[in-house]
């Protein structure tokens, strides 16, 4: 709503401007391909959009991520429904498939979570969500590992 509100005055400002002739390159930026949106959570994550996907469990291996950060969101693997070495092929396959930002969703109630953690900093990942639980038990750790936590 937001957006067509936006457009609609755009269009009539351009429509009233003196220099018609540049009403068409003004409009061609309403185009979405073109728009650039930067705030904080594109900053923080060196994303082009502010997207994030969430990691759904057995719906979000790197098939997925992979495919969300490519067109520049911030794509989710979902660690709560993988064994560590799974998760850790997940995290390898991911990397290969993209070159962009892409992070790790993990449940802080899940048994091996010792075990994921490692694998998080042994891998690289630079970008954690964590869910269900405290995350006070493994931010610092995170953090010291150079990795940005949310939870």
């Amino acid at each position: 709503m937001v957006q067509l509100r936006f457009r609609r005055y755009l269009r009539v400002f351009i429509s009233v401007e003196s220099h018609q002739e540049q009403a068409p390159a003004l409009l061609n930026l309403l185009n979405y391909k073109h728009i650039i949106l930067e705030n904080r959570i594109t900053s923080l994550f060196n994303i082009e959009y502010p997207i994030i996907q969430g990691g759904m469990i057995w719906n979000s291996g790197y098939k997925l991520a992979s495919a969300v950060s490519n067109a520049g969101g911030l794509g989710l693997i979902g660690a709560g429904s993988m064994y560590p070495e799974v998760l850790r092929e997940h995290i390898q396959k991911c990397k290969k498939a993209t070159n962009k930002p892409f992070g790790v969703n993990v449940p802080m109630l899940y048994p091996n979570v010792e075990e994921i953690m490692q694998i998080l900093v042994e891998e690289g990942v630079k970008i954690v969500f964590t869910s269900a639980g405290n995350p006070k038990t493994w931010t610092p750790f995170l953090k010291e590992n150079g990795i940005t936590v949310v939870h």
